[in-house]
């Protein structure tokens, strides 16, 4: 049994209403370009979608972290360098640091 090429194309109300008139490159190329074109945006969503979901959450991870521990490790660490320094080597004035931490002479023996 010989299937001729552009019957394969072809509806059941086509072919029951007579000969196929039209030539077989439009069929074929109608099929072509709806399975290519199916086939295509399938295939391209799904794999560019995964490989660039995966490939921009890879960079900007990695990118972030490291810019962000690097960044916020100097910024911290000069900041509370700094902080620290000038909080330590800063003196209280003179009444303030007596008050809290040396009894005076004159009031450890009254009563």
């Amino acid at each position: 049994m010989i299937i001729k090429c552009e019957q394969l194309y072809e509806t059941t109300a086509q072919q029951s209403a007579g000969p196929i008139t039209r030539p077989p490159n439009v069929y074929m190329n109608n099929y072509m370009n709806n399975y290519m074109n199916n086939y295509m945006n399938n295939y391209m969503n799904n794999c560019m979608n995964n490989y660039m979901n995966n490939y921009m959450n890879n960079y900007m991870n990695n990118y972030m972290n490291n810019y962000m521990n690097n960044y916020m490790n100097n910024y911290m660490n000069n900041y509370m360098n700094n902080y620290m320094n000038n909080y330590m080597n800063t003196p209280l004035p003179r009444d303030q640091r007596v008050k809290h931490h040396v009894v005076p002479q004159s009031q450890a023996f009254i009563g």
